[in-house]
């Protein structure tokens, strides 16, 4: 059965990314991913969920409990931009409280042309 670094690798290269396309979405170390590829490190939890929503493959598969990775073909998102966009969603909810209120501001900004 394959490990969890060659599932991961084979994951990424199904979906056409490069190592480098993958760590800029995820913003991730290149080091690091190419750690969980050849197993020499362990993804955290998070980590691990977002490198499965990027591919497309349930967590499932990529511990070796399933045999299909089970694409889901998501086509709202086809494109490295969308997918960046997509993490960038998915990060904002845990960011600080000033951040936030600054983005909100430059919402309102650009919806109603004004401060």
């Amino acid at each position: 059965m394959p490990s969890l670094g060659a599932r991961l690798r084979d994951a990424r290269k199904r979906k056409g990314y490069t190592q480098t396309e993958v760590c800029k979405i995820l913003q991730l170390k290149n080091s690091r991913l190419s750690g969980y590829e050849r197993d020499y490190r362990k993804p955290d939890v998070n980590t691990l969920t977002n490198l499965a929503d990027l591919y497309e493959v349930s967590t499932d598969w990529l511990f070796g409990r399933k045999e299909e990775p089970d694409l889901t073909g998501d086509s709202s998102f086809t494109s490295l931009e969308e997918q960046e966009l997509r993490n960038w969603l998915r990060n904002l909810v845990s960011s600080d409280v000033h951040d936030l209120r600054k983005l909100k501001k430059l919402w309102d900004i650009m919806k109603n042309g004004k401060e």
